[in-house]
């Protein structure tokens, strides 16, 4: 067993260090004339992250994005976003998955009305 457990370390350390994904998320609710909920993403670290995954959701489910800007990469001091259209009376989530860490990305979600005004935001978290 110490021989399996020295040659699986070995073998970790020899791999370079280990990646991690961070997710950033948050949930707002605009009340009765929310119509888009936009998510953001900005990038204030010294290297590139990679975005694996973006979604927006509503109480139950996911829900189809209208547009981005958000590609795989995001670059350093670059911002980018992704949005949907809400169609329910429900709280609205915002989440992205970060690698190889989302330490120095910051996010923010805005719920809006029909009229793109800002009803109410919040931070990724």
């Amino acid at each position: 067993m110490k021989l399996f457990l020295s040659l699986f370390l070995s073998m970790l350390l020899l791999s370079g260090s280990v990646t991690r994904a961070d997710t950033l998320s948050g949930v707002l609710y605009g009340g009765p004339t929310q119509t888009h909920v936009v998510c953001y993403l900005f990038n204030a670290g010294p290297g590139n992250v990679s975005v694996t995954a973006k979604t927006i959701a509503d109480e139950s489910a996911e829900i189809t994005q209208y547009g981005t800007s958000c590609g795989t990469t995001l670059g350093v001091g670059k911002t980018c976003w992704f949005g949907a259209y809400i169609v329910n009376n429900r709280a609205h989530s915002c989440r992205a998955v970060l690698s190889p860490s989302g330490d120095n990305v910051r996010g923010s979600i805005d719920v809006r009305d029909v009229d793109m005004k800002v009803l109410v935001q919040s931070q990724l978290r």
